[in-house]
């Protein structure tokens, strides 16, 4: 695929999530976005919602994107990559902000700017990828949007500003790029820890909390039956180690999801979160916009 002849769109049919949907790794859609100027990325659709995406994107080793004539990586939104596997740079060409996550971690940043991204690593660099506001359309033409956006005109490859202050300088830097919305690499040591369910309490680490999303992490332990809890928003989780069950009690729903599954689970829809197995579970979820 050259950049003179690129893909207007998934070929593949996108789940449209609406009801509570299970989406198998196999069973998400293939896209390979981008072309041989800026790069190119394989995305995997698991499905579309009003205000929430079921979405994940890989790098090879060594790969990377940037932009080009037709593809321009520039979006005005709340933007969340947790990295699954391999590890990730995120890089925003207008400043000369670089981030770097690697697995377990995020890449966080908010407005409209350009990115790119690379992975210097030797394995294939998975992203689970959150963006609000917005669902994904299923009949989005993104070519027809990079079309009207503005050509990057300068690249700017670090915080050059920074030498000789470094790391003197890094308590204003990080107020600052957490006040300009700037990228910024998350652990899960930056999270804030919650306890959920009042028989058996859950602890939820949260990346990040905004008015547009939440996104956090949960390790459930062997034979872990949660509480039932419910969101004033949509949820999409991603079963990210082992095995879960997910048990919706008004509508007796009970669903099993191996390791790169989905779950998609509408607003104020009461869920439960099961661990029948011998061995640690862990899941990824988005709530768009509010948790509680």
């Amino acid at each position: 695929m050259t950049a003179d002849k690129p893909i207007q769109k998934p070929r593949g049919p996108i789940k449209e999530l609406k009801g509570p949907t299970v989406v198998r790794y196999d069973e998400a859609t293939r896209f390979l976005w981008g072309d041989s100027e800026g790069g190119q990325v394989n995305d995997l659709i698991y499905g579309g919602g009003s205000r929430i995406s079921s979405f994940m994107y890989t790098l090879p080793p060594g790969g990377s994107f940037r932009t080009s004539k037709v593809w321009k990586p520039k979006y005005d939104e709340n933007r969340f990559y947790y990295v699954y596997q391999g590890m990730l740079v995120g890089h925003e060409p207008e400043t000369g902000q670089i981030a770097v996550a690697h697995e377990g971690e995020a890449i966080f940043w908010k407005g409209d700017k350009y990115h790119f991204c690379y992975n210097p690593g030797q394995k294939e660099t998975m992203i689970l990828d959150v963006w609000a506001p917005g669902g994904f359309p299923l009949d989005l033409v993104e070519l027809e949007l990079s079309l009207q956006k503005p050509d990057l005109e300068e690249v700017v490859n670090g915080r050059f500003d920074l030498l000789g202050q470094w790391p003197m300088a890094r308590p204003e830097y990080e107020k600052q790029s957490w006040n300009n919305g700037d990228m910024m690499t998350m652990t899960r040591a930056d999270c804030l820890h919650v306890l959920t369910g009042e028989d058996n309490p859950l602890l939820v680490d949260l990346f990040c909390s905004t008015e547009e999303f939440t996104n956090g992490y949960i390790d459930l332990p062997p034979g872990f039956l949660s509480d039932g809890e419910s969101h004033p928003g949509d949820e999409a989780l991603f079963v990210t180690r082992g095995r879960l069950n997910v048990h919706l009690p008004d509508s007796h729903d009970w669903f099993e999801l191996q390791e790169k599954d989905s779950l998609f689970i509408p607003e104020g829809v009461t869920h439960r979160y099961c661990n029948y197995t011998h061995e640690p579970t862990e899941l990824f979820f988005s709530v768009v916009p509010k948790y509680k």
